[in-house]
C-alpha cells in the first residue's frame, strides 16, 4: 500500500512533482524577466512551461523554459504591444483629463478596457503561434463577446498575488506568478478555447 502511495504513477508524486515545476518554472521567469530584453521571451516560456505541465508532457522544464526564452522576436513583440498600450492610454486619459475632469469616466473605462485586452492579448499570444494581428482579432473577440471571462483573466493574478503576499511575502515572489499563470491557463483552457482546440 504504502509503495502504491510514493510510486511514480501515485497521486504524491505526481502533485508534489507539479508543484515543484511550478516553482522552477516562478523563479526562472524572475530570473529572467527583470531585463526589459527578456521580459516578452520570459512570459510566453512562463505561459507555454505551464501549458505543457497542465498538459502532462514529460520534458525537462529548465530546458524547455530556455528554448521558449530564444522567442526574443515575438516576445519583443509582446513588450512592445504591452508597452505601447500603456502608453496610448496613458496619453489619451492625460488629454481627456486636461479637456474636463468630467472625462473622467470616459478614462476609467477606456483604462479598463484596455488592461483587459492587454492580458487576453498575452495569453492568447503567449499560448498560440498566431501573429499579432491574428492574436489581436481573437483578443477583441474574446473582449467584445465574453467580458466577464476577460475580467476573470484580468482578476486571477491580481487575487493570488494579493493573497500570497498576505500570507509570505518570500511565498509570493517564489511562486505567485507561476500559480497565476496556471490558474489562468486552465481557465483559458477550460473556457475559452473551442472544442475543437482553436
Amino acid at each position: 500500500m504504502i509503495e502504491k502511495f510514493f510510486s511514480f504513477d501515485g497521486w504524491y508524486y505526481r502533485t508534489f512533482s507539479f508543484l515543484a515545476d511550478l516553482l522552477i518554472l516562478n523563479i526562472l521567469f524572475l530570473l529572467t524577466a527583470w531585463t526589459v530584453v527578456f521580459t516578452g521571451p520570459a512570459i510566453i516560456a512562463l505561459y507555454r512551461g505551464v501549458q505543457n505541465l497542465l498538459q502532462q508532457k514529460q520534458t525537462s522544464v529548465i530546458r524547455e523554459y530556455f528554448q521558449n526564452l530564444q522567442e526574443v522576436k515575438r516576445g519583443s513583440l509582446l513588450t512592445a504591444i504591452v508597452l505601447a498600450f500603456s502608453l496610448g492610454v496613458a496619453g489619451i486619459g492625460f488629454v481627456f483629463m486636461s479637456l474636463s475632469t468630467a472625462l473622467g469616466f470616459l478614462v476609467i473605462v477606456l483604462t479598463a478596457l484596455s488592461f483587459l485586452f492587454v492580458t487576453i492579448f498575452t495569453v492568447i499570444f503567449s499560448l498560440s503561434t498566431l501573429s499579432v494581428k491574428e492574436a489581436g482579432q481573437e483578443a477583441f473577440y474574446v473582449l467584445l463577446s465574453s467580458t466577464a471571462h476577460g475580467i476573470i483573466l484580468f482578476v486571477i493574478p491580481a487575487v493570488v498575488l494579493f493573497l500570497l503576499a498576505k500570507v509570505n511575502l518570500m511565498l509570493c515572489l517564489v511562486s505567485g506568478f507561476a500559480i497565476s499563470v496556471c490558474l489562468q491557463v486552465t481557465f483559458f483552457n477550460k473556457v475559452l478555447v473551442k472544442t475543437d482546440g482553436q
